[in-house]
């Protein structure tokens, strides 16, 4: 800027003095031209400066796409855990919306019970529960837990699932093991039968009924988890229906049983069949 204000004076008193016949023609045109070269690298270093701005907000965008970058090549836990299965292998393309790992936290496991829509109005946030896991066939201790979830009623199998947090577990607890839950309140009737009468196959479950001219009919019912030698039957059959218990492989629909008496039956001419009375359970 001090150049060109130097070369702006002299040029305008070059042409005064050469208004008034005291400097030469070619003075004013040496002043021109110092002018216009002044002007000329005035203009070069303005350019020059706004090209080295834009170098440094481009230079700046590129640090803001690189942490961008880097955000998304690092993955986050929202609490301290352990990796309990992983579903990628180094190097394979992450699709968005699949997962990657399995995280366990650190911290108590959470126990998962499947209850019958009847107990719906009984259970309650925060409720007070026992559970305990089973491994290896053995029943540990009981521990005092809460209800901290609990899912929406399933209308095909009139269940709903809970979810009871512990306060604190032991060496015993593993993530996948079988658990049992204690729910504090009235007893209520239930409808059970023998285990051994209820037949799976596939993901259905069916006992034989025994119908009124005593021959076994399979009947596609919903039972509950087993609860020892007995399963409650969540629909399907009635109290005072008979079913065959234990049935073998090979009884198939139509095959005559016989019984004695309302209260239970006795072994009928059915191969390897017997049957039972459903009852009321608590």
């Amino acid at each position: 800027m001090a150049g060109r204000e130097l070369a702006r004076a002299t040029h305008d008193r070059i042409q005064r003095l050469f208004a008034d016949q005291s400097a030469t023609a070619q003075e004013r045109d040496q002043a021109v031209a110092a002018l216009r070269a002044t002007d000329a690298r005035l203009t070069s270093a303005t350019a020059g400066a706004q090209a080295a701005q834009e170098g440094v907000a481009a230079a700046e965008s590129a640090v803001r796409a690189a942490e961008v970058a880097r955000g998304w090549a690092t993955i986050a836990a929202p609490f301290d855990g352990l990796v309990a299965a992983r579903q990628v292998d180094p190097g394979t393309t992450a699709t968005p919306g699949a997962p990657l790992v399995t995280i366990e936290s650190a911290g108590a496991l959470e126990l998962e019970v499947r209850l019958d829509a009847g107990r719906a109005a009984a259970i309650h946030r925060g409720q007070a529960v026992d559970g305990r896991v089973e491994a290896g066939g053995v029943a540990g201790e009981w521990r005092p837990g809460r209800v901290t979830e609990i899912a929406r009623v399933d209308p095909a199998g009139h269940s709903f699932v809970v979810t009871i947090a512990f306060d604190a577990t032991d060496a015993a607890w593993r993530s996948g093991l079988f658990g049992r839950a204690r729910f504090r309140g009235d007893a209520t009737d239930r409808l059970t039968v023998p285990a051994a009468a209820v037949v799976t196959r596939g993901q259905l479950t069916f006992v034989y009924l025994i119908d009124a001219d005593g021959r076994a009919r399979l009947r596609a019912v919903t039972a509950a988890d087993p609860d020892g030698d007995r399963r409650e039957i969540l629909a399907g059959l009635g109290a005072g229906d008979r079913v065959v218990v234990d049935p073998p492989a090979d009884l198939s629909d139509g095959t005559p049983v016989s019984g004695a008496g309302p209260a239970g039956v006795s072994p009928g001419p059915a191969p390897g069949a017997a049957a039972a009375t459903t009852g009321a359970g608590r």
